[in-house]
């Protein structure tokens, strides 16, 4: 829940992040998964794009920290230390137990989540050879602000 972990972080916390920018790239160095070797044409649909650190929730008005540990590159306009060092500590602070939701699946669960406030990631919780259907839907919206 990073709308939360945003509420969360103290004034001076807050004003740490505020007006920085990020890099994402689909295939990140800083990932703690790489992703599979992409074509030339696959690479080129998900160029790098920059993204405020923080975003505004169109639609609630609400702030949460703008962050994912697999696309997130670096800091924009800082040095590569002060990057890593930011990115590291979002990552940190995202992670606590109380920002947490472990989902425990069972047959005919759905799962629909807003990727503006949160990061989603897999939990190797399932057996070996079960078999996973996943339906993704994307929807057009705003780039963050």
């Amino acid at each position: 829940n990073t709308r939360k972990a945003y509420e969360d972080l103290t004034g001076a916390e807050k004003q740490r992040l505020d007006g920085l920018s990020a890099a994402h790239r689909y295939a990140t160095q800083r990932a703690p998964v790489q992703p599979k070797a992409r074509s030339e044409a696959e690479a080129a649909e998900t160029p790098e794009v920059v993204h405020p650190l923080v975003r505004t929730h169109e639609d609630t008005g609400q702030r949460a920290i703008y962050f994912n540990p697999n696309r997130t590159d670096r800091v924009m306009d800082v040095s590569h230390e002060e990057s890593e060092d930011v990115l590291q500590w979002i990552d940190g602070c995202m992670t606590k137990a109380q920002y947490r939701y472990d989902h425990e699946w069972r047959v005919g669960d759905l799962l629909i989540w807003d990727n503006r406030c949160l990061v989603h990631a897999v939990n190797m919780d399932f057996p070996v050879g079960q078999t996973r259907l996943h339906q993704r839907i994307l929807l057009r919206g705003l780039r963050p602000i």
